[in-house]
């Protein structure tokens, strides 16, 4: 049996830092069958509450499109009618009775270097639909620690494979998932879930994306300059909940002087590091770098989409999307105003790039 609670209304959320179930006004829960959740169109897989042990669906109801918005989570929550809370085991359970019949690709990124773009691009086709950013995900990638290996593979296989019966998800050959960036962390995890999937990687040169990135901070809320006190959020978020340690002989994470730009330079080195050692373990990926996008727009789709096994027949369509600001209607939409990174931030990155301990080129190209 399953709890399912009826949602009355919405409280003050932040994924972040919060559960759902914090930020929604909760009727009193009755006890169902799990079975529901396969048989009822609008139940959609949330989040993985590790502490305890249970998977969250929302029911957005038969109609609610959580796949053309710019981020999944966030329309599941503003469109949530009831919640189910399934302990591990009976989610799992449910998953074994789900047979997946598109393909399925996997877009990693490192955030802020287009992936959002893409990720609406691909919606304009008529031959794949693209989830961005399913919380579930980051739950694993955040809490890669709190079980074995094969324990999290296997949540993270019956996750994908809830992804594969939402309505829109049936009416083309593929789906494909633009994880969070702190998915890569759990390049493992993701490519043993669904070895067979198609892996696409996004990323940007090391000094733009910083520059975007602090963009986005600010956005999100956080003051220009950043405060000492925002640098353990901005590094946990930025480096999927990396120990500290990994900042040894790079900055000193602990003097006031620590600046976005430290915190920044030393992600997207993290980020770099972990694309590079997936490879070497024999990961295979479509590496597609935002500049080369923008640059041969068409031709890049053409050989990303192949390498999809995909085919579009109105190229057209999918060019008119970057016309448009990917974020519309989202706190992070680009049409608010934000401060650059202070002058000689470039070469504070080269110069934390080429640290020993680093060795990386800014602009390396994959």
């Amino acid at each position: 049996m399953i709890s399912v609670c009826n949602v009355l209304g919405q409280k003050h959320y932040d994924f972040v830092t919060m559960v759902a179930a914090d930020g929604l006004d909760l009727a009193s829960a009755t006890e169902t069958q799990p079975d529901i959740l396969l048989s009822e169109l609008g139940w959609t897989l949330y989040e993985l509450d590790y502490a305890k042990t249970q998977a969250v669906f929302l029911d957005v109801g038969a109609e609610g499109d959580i796949i053309r918005v710019p981020f999944a989570y966030g329309a599941q929550m503003r469109l949530a009618k009831r919640a189910a809370f399934v302990p591990f085991a009976d989610f799992l359970s449910l998953g074994a009775k789900i047979t997946p019949s598109q393909r399925i690709i996997q877009l990693y990124n490192i955030g802020h270097c287009g992936s959002t773009l893409l990720h609406q691009v691909l919606n304009a086709s008529d031959v794949v639909w693209d989830i961005s950013e399913p919380k579930f995900v980051r739950d694993i990638a955040m809490n890669r620690a709190a079980l074995p290996t094969e324990q999290q593979t296997a949540l993270a296989k019956t996750g994908i494979a809830f992804l594969s019966l939402l309505p829109m998800a049936n009416q083309r050959k593929a789906m494909a998932i633009k994880h969070f960036s702190q998915a890569t962390k759990i390049y493992d995890i993701l490519n043993a879930a669904w070895p067979s999937a198609a892996n696409i990687y996004m990323y940007r040169d090391a000094i733009s994306w910083c520059n975007s990135d602090y963009g986005f901070w600010q956005r999100w809320g956080m003051p220009a300059p950043m405060p000492f006190d925002w640098r353990q959020l901005v590094w946990s978020a930025k480096s999927g909940n990396e120990g500290q340690e990994f900042l040894d002989g790079l900055i000193d994470f602990d003097r006031e002087s620590v600046s976005f730009t430290d915190l920044a330079a030393c992600g997207w080195g993290l980020h770099s590091r972990e694309f590079l050692a997936a490879r070497e373990q024999g990961i295979y990926f479509f590496a597609l770098r935002y500049d080369q996008l923008l640059a041969d727009r068409e031709g890049v789709l053409k050989k990303l989409l192949s390498y999809c096994g995909l085919k579009v027949v109105d190229m057209a369509k999918l060019l008119a999307v970057f016309d448009h600001d990917a974020h519309e209607g989202e706190k992070t939409s680009h049409d608010k105003p934000v401060h650059k990174l202070p002058a000689g931030a470039a070469g504070r990155i080269r110069e934390i790039l080429a640290k020993k301990q680093l060795a990386l080129d800014p602009d390396q190209l994959l």
